[in-house]
């Protein structure tokens, strides 16, 4: 039970960096591309399909040669195509949009990524506070045993908060998830010890202790 609530809890604060961090960071690469982009015309030079598992749709990754605006040939690896993989083949002549400055990878212009940054940010925080909770009402539950694992996991919520504030990273939404481990690592090294979440007798469910034998 207890373990369930931990794995519950550590997947949710990976989910929600997951959201809080990427979307934005794709978002903001998008705005970039609509600010500044310039549309030009590209060759296909290779196409890769990927995915297409139980879960997922296969998808076509293409590679692209174009010639910049200073008539420089430009080859661009990667680019994900958002439609049909048998809609594009090599050869093919394409749209894309770069960016001049290199900041944000190119895109296929008919295949925009979304600007929207407040949504998955607020889902992602969200997310990511639930997380929170779970965890330390799972190392609450468990008497806070193995207290001093919070002293790494408070200093990896520094390097997380302290990198967040680099200009280079561009990532500046990965401050929640350092505060998340921040909270996470102190709390239980100021927490007073507890046997049970009802701060009761031991309970060996809780602890994973087997009961004294009885005389």
């Amino acid at each position: 039970m207890l373990l369930g609530m931990m794995l519950i809890g550590i997947a949710l604060l990976v989910g929600g960096m997951a959201v809080s961090v990427g979307a934005p960071f794709e978002a903001r690469e998008a705005r970039l591309l609509a600010d500044r982009g310039i549309e030009t015309i590209a060759t296909i030079t290779a196409i890769d399909i990927r995915g297409g598992g139980r879960n997922s749709s296969p998808y076509a990754v293409a590679d692209v040669a174009f010639q910049d605006e200073f008539g420089l040939r430009q080859e661009p690896p990667g680019i994900i195509y958002c439609g049909e993989p048998e809609d594009i083949s090599v050869g093919d002549e394409v749209e894309i949009t770069y960016d001049p400055e290199e900041v944000a990878p190119p895109q296929f212009t008919e295949c925009p990524q979304s600007q929207e940054i407040t949504i998955p940010l607020v889902i992602g925080a969200v997310v990511i506070a639930a997380g929170t909770l779970f965890v330390l009402r799972a190392w609450w539950a468990r008497g806070w045993r193995k207290r001093w694992w919070g002293i790494a996991i408070l200093v990896l919520g520094i390097g997380f908060t302290g990198t967040s504030f680099e200009e280079d990273c561009r990532c500046q939404e990965m401050v929640y998830t350092g505060v998340a481990l921040i909270v996470i690592g102190t709390v239980p090294l100021v927490a007073p010890r507890v046997t049970t979440a009802s701060g009761g007798p031991p309970d060996p469910g809780a602890t994973g202790q087997l009961p004294p034998p009885t005389q």
